[in-house]
């Protein structure tokens, strides 16, 4: 039985007095470490993970539709970290996480436990302070499949001495202008597109991610991108690529990339929906974007105009493409 069915059977039992809190063991092999519960009168739903009694400064936060909180109770007294949804239009999401949250718990012991969670309760942060939908279409995943695939097999080579120096510059999931800003001016704007189309069509969804600072070289890497059910690799399997090279290095490089992800919309949470789709590129060109590069400049609109969203057939930007060595020379100088 998972958390969402658990909790729908305490919420239909004949209710308590006000601010009765009714609670139940997650599961069996949690050993009692996690508990759900219903609170009235509002019938919140309530997740309780057991901490160390030696963390000196547990995990607060408030956001849209979420508290979480350290409490003590028991017999003896035992701490707890405290999850409140107080939005019933978030208790699927909610219940994901805490399903997630209940299996480290089966699994790890308090201490490497406390660290886990901490990863996952970023996400849980993220998720509730944005508003967006939990899982990512599947033109966002062919979009963060290009810009993991870049990374690693781009940028990764180029920093193999600073690998968190390379997470550091991929800007985009933290609201830049362009996907990645990699020093001494130079960017780089990452476009995917799917096969199988006469034309080779991207699509510029903000005005300004093609636009040129001040000082800067800006590259546009577009890709091809084949989606199937039975061939490729999924995005976790890319996810968990980056993981594991960032893992063996002593830097927090392997913590931003998770930060990263969690703003992108991606969460480990909801893997399974990731191995719905598997990508193989195939096509990859690079576009050298300069004054006289075919786009919409933000200068030569009106002020009335503004979201402006459009497709770039870059098979009439020939004259601006440029071979990859260009990249590497590029990115040895910065």
């Amino acid at each position: 039985m998972n958390s969402d069915e658990l909790w729908r059977s305490l919420e239909n039992e004949t209710p308590g007095n006000e601010g009765e809190t009714k609670l139940r063991d997650a599961s069996p092999a949690s050993l009692s470490r996690v508990l759900l519960a219903v609170e009235n009168p509002l019938r919140s739903r309530i997740l309780f993970v057991e901490i160390p009694p030696d963390i000196s400064d547990p995990l607060q936060a408030k956001t849209r539709g979420l508290t979480i909180s350290s409490v003590k109770f028991g017999n003896p007294q035992r701490r707890w970290l405290k999850f409140v949804c107080n939005d019933p239009g978030f208790n699927q999401v909610f219940s994901m996480f805490s399903d997630e949250l209940i299996r480290l718990a089966e699994k790890a012991d308090p201490l490497s436990l406390m660290k886990q969670i901490e990863m996952v309760v970023k996400e849980i942060i993220i998720f509730f302070s944005e508003a967006r939908d939990p899982i990512l279409s599947l033109k966002e995943q062919q979009g963060l499949f290009a810009e993991l695939h870049f990374l690693k097999e781009y940028l990764f080579p180029q920093f193999e001495n600073d690998l968190c120096g390379a997470i550091k510059s991929w800007m985009g999931p933290l609201g830049a202008i362009h996907d990645f800003h990699i020093g001494n001016g130079l960017s780089v704007e990452v476009k995917s597109y799917s096969a199988n189309r006469e034309k080779r069509v991207i699509k510029i969804s903000r005005i300004e991610q093609l636009e040129l600072l001040e000082s800067s070289c800006l590259l546009l890497y577009a890709t091809e991108v084949v989606t199937s059910n039975s061939s490729g690799k999924s995005l976790n399997s890319s996810v968990e690529e980056i993981e594991f090279i960032l893992k063996s290095k002593k830097s927090d490089a392997y913590h931003r990339f998770k930060e990263r992800l969690g703003k992108y919309g991606y969460s480990r949470v909801f893997r399974e929906a990731y191995d719905s789709y598997l990508f193989t590129i195939t096509a990859e060109s690079l576009f050298e974007v300069t004054s006289s590069f075919p786009r919409i400049q933000k200068a030569h609109l009106a002020e009335a105009i503004g979201n402006v969203q459009y497709s770039l057939d870059i098979d009439q930007c020939c004259s601006f493409s440029r071979e990859f060595e260009t990249l590497s020379r590029i990115l040895r100088r910065s």
